[in-house]
């Protein structure tokens, strides 16, 4: 879905660096790219303090078929694809724990966000 800041998701499917700097560019704060294209060229994004500072999550994925993929953006279209476990906000006085659970396998959520107020 595009918005006034960027996209929530992007795929780059061409394998090259041009495409995913395009990509990376073309998300909001907070977004990810996500990589399947695989090029003869290293792939070289842009600037590492343009994704960082904007907290642009790039990643790659291999063994998704065209179905697949229609499937999964079909899904997230309709509200079907429930993506809020994924990031868990816990205060940042749980540090530790948020650690131990991460070093054990324990941990819920893909990505914390620790809260430094109450």
């Amino acid at each position: 879905k595009s918005t006034d800041g960027g996209v929530d998701v992007a795929f780059e499917f061409v394998g090259r660096s041009s495409s995913a700097r395009e990509a990376v560019r073309s998300v909001r704060p907070g977004g990810r790219t996500v990589v399947v294209g695989i090029g003869p060229e290293p792939l070289e994004l842009i600037p590492l303090r343009s994704f960082v500072g904007n907290e642009i999550t790039v990643m790659g994925s291999m063994g998704l078929d065209r179905i697949d993929l229609e499937e999964v953006l079909q899904w997230a279209s309709e509200g079907k694809l429930d993506l809020k476990g994924d990031i868990e906000v816990r205060p940042l006085g749980e540090i530790n724990e948020v650690l131990r659970e991460a070093a054990s396998g324990r941990r819920r959520a893909a990505k914390f966000v620790l809260r430094p107020w109450s």
